[in-house]
């Protein structure tokens, strides 16, 4: 009996030690984790079902962009705190507060492709081209590094059990322990780019470049692979219901079975290298190399598809709403509605192949081949007392008529007050012709007397012309209970006779600034031949950098002067 107390006695003494140690080994089971966080790592979850809790913008606002110092093909990722995390091609990985400010910048040894991962604990994982994977702390110093055999452009994945995995150029899959040491590899017969996703069941999906998709036991063995007709490079999303999609450099969409078996596949016009979203209704949405965003029904048949003006490589991001954000090659990133029409799209200066997310603000993070990274978001109301939102539709109406060719409509919205050559240029620039008009919206001010100018950027195009990423101006004056245009610059834009005269102005100015430049550089070389002594020199030195300067104040400053007094109203 007295054995059989101690026993018990010993059993409870145990439970509530065990009971009282459980929290902090769940707490150290739980680090590495996936942030709670708007958008954690690439695809938002580790099933890469590209869904978001939050919406974006109704129609884009730049709130402001970072400039890096290189490309930005990478995706980004959000913090807990709203900190955006993002690799660059000019090796670094950059911390950057919601304000668009940087928080600090991390270099490693080669561009960064992959797009980072957070862990619960604020804990950074990103690969790079230097062969290695990285953990930051939320300070930006290094944690651990693991090095693989090859390139990383692989996006981590963070598993429930607080392993990471990642693809490596190196043809493995690594498994991948908290504390940086390695838990197995596990080796396909080419390299992996794509990025791996995590069932719920704890089964590892990656893509290899050996046309094949492997599903990974947790403990590093091989369920099963299959094989598609060539390279996968994209990234597979897994739906609720345990399928598996995933495209393929051979045009197609595939959707697995749990156990591997093919259910169906989407033919598009061109290689799939845009990973795949999931829609809360079970629509898949994906982008091609033939320029299109489609939207495939579960059962495998085309719902819609969207074109944009290049390849679509970028992968989407679906907002609560149901609106899909992507980018495309053609330098834009497009907002499609649910039924597949076009929301808005965003110019940039350079490709997008980079991914978006959707903060917790309904802002949009992309990155641009032309080394920024973009915030975009709703018009902030800056305090003005006016309505924004009668004068976006204002805007809105008169891009819907520029594309339609309706001269009328917009002389509906020009005030009495407005030049009378206006209507006039108007009708000439646009009627009868195929436009293609788009509009963003950079700021709103208000000049008092009831009157706003709203600033933008826009993008134009026709047949054998077109012209992006330049800045425009309309003026609003309130009329009784609505928002007249009385003022704008447009559409002395719209046109090839605008591009052609752009041209034009650059190539006769060329041969002046190459003879110039031919002149300063031959004084230079000279000065350097004679004799003179050091202050002499330098003195030469300094004339010459006065005239360089001077040039690059022509080129830039003058320029900028020269279209703030086109827009017909004075510059702030």
């Amino acid at each position: 009996m007295n054995r059989s107390k101690s026993l018990i006695a010993v059993g409870v003494i145990l439970c509530l030690l065990l009971s009282s140690l459980t929290p902090f080994i769940l707490l150290g089971s739980a680090r590495a984790q996936p942030a709670d966080s708007p958008w954690p790592m690439f695809g938002q979850n580790p099933q890469r079902t590209g869904q978001s809790p939050y919406s974006g913008p109704g129609m884009p606002y730049e709130k402001w962009s970072f400039t890096t110092g290189e490309s930005v093909a990478s995706s980004p990722a959000i913090g807990t705190d709203g900190t955006i995390y993002v690799g660059s091609d000019d090796d670094d990985l950059y911390a950057v507060n919601p304000d668009g400010t940087e928080k600090w910048s991390f270099t490693t040894g080669g561009p960064i492709w992959s797009c980072p991962a957070v862990g619960a604990d604020g804990t950074i994982y990103v690969g790079s081209v230097d062969n290695k994977l990285y953990a930051l702390n939320p300070d930006g110093s290094q944690k651990w590094s693991f090095t693989t055999g090859d390139w990383i452009r692989s996006s981590p994945a963070i598993g429930a059990d607080g392993t990471i995995y990642v693809g490596s150029r190196d043809n493995n899959l690594y498994a991948i322990n908290p504390d940086g040491s390695e838990k197995w590899s596990f080796t396909t017969g080419g390299p992996i780019w794509s990025c791996p996703a995590v069932g719920a069941d704890g089964t590892i999906y990656v893509g290899s470049m050996d046309n094949k998709l492997y599903a990974v036991n947790p403990d590093g063995s091989q369920e099963w692979s299959f094989t598609t007709g060539d390279w996968v490079a994209s990234s597979p999303a897994i739906g609720t219901d345990g399928t598996i999609y995933v495209g393929s450099n051979d045009d197609n969409l595939y959707a697995l079975n749990p156990d591997g078996s093919k259910e169906w596949r989407f033919t598009t016009g061109d290689s799939v290298v845009s990973s795949p979203a999931i829609g809360t209704d079970g629509t898949i949405y994906v982008g091609s190399d033939d320029d299109d965003l489609y939207a495939v029904n579960p059962d495998g048949t085309e719902k819609w598809s969207f074109t944009t003006g290049e390849s679509v490589a970028s992968s989407p991001a679906i907002g609560i709403d149901g609106t899909i954000y992507v980018g495309s090659i053609d330098n834009k990133l497009y907002a499609v509605n649910p039924d597949g029409s076009k929301e808005w799209r965003f110019t940039t200066g350079g490709e997008v192949d980079s991914s978006p997310v959707i903060g917790p603000d309904d802002t949009i993070y992309v990155g641009s081949r032309d080394d920024n990274l973009y915030a975009i978001t709703e018009a902030p109301e800056n305090g003005l007392t006016i309505d924004k939102n009668e004068i976006r539709d204002q805007i809105g109406l008169i891009v819907d008529s520029v594309n339609r060719g309706d001269a009328d409509t917009i002389l509906n919205i020009i005030s009495p007050n407005a030049e009378p050559t206006l209507g006039s240029e108007i009708e000439e620039s646009i009627a009868g012709k195929s436009i293609q008009f788009e509009q963003s919206i950079s700021s709103y001010d208000d000049l008092g007397d009831d009157r706003v100018r709203v600033r933008g950027r826009y993008a134009a195009e026709g047949p054998g012309w077109s012209v992006s990423g330049l800045s425009n101006s309309y003026v609003f004056e309130k009329h009784d209970d609505s928002w007249l245009l009385v003022d704008t610059d447009f559409h002395q834009r719209l046109g090839p006779g605008y591009v052609r005269g752009i041209v034009g102005r650059v190539f006769a100015l060329i041969p002046v600034f190459l003879l110039l430049l031919a002149f300063s550089l031959w004084m230079l070389i000279d000065a350097a031949r004679r004799q003179f002594d050091n202050k002499t020199l330098w003195i030469i030195l300094i004339i010459f950098l006065i005239f360089l300067g001077a040039i690059l104040y022509f080129f830039l400053v003058r320029r900028r002067l020269k279209q703030q007094e086109k827009l017909g109203v004075q510059p702030p």
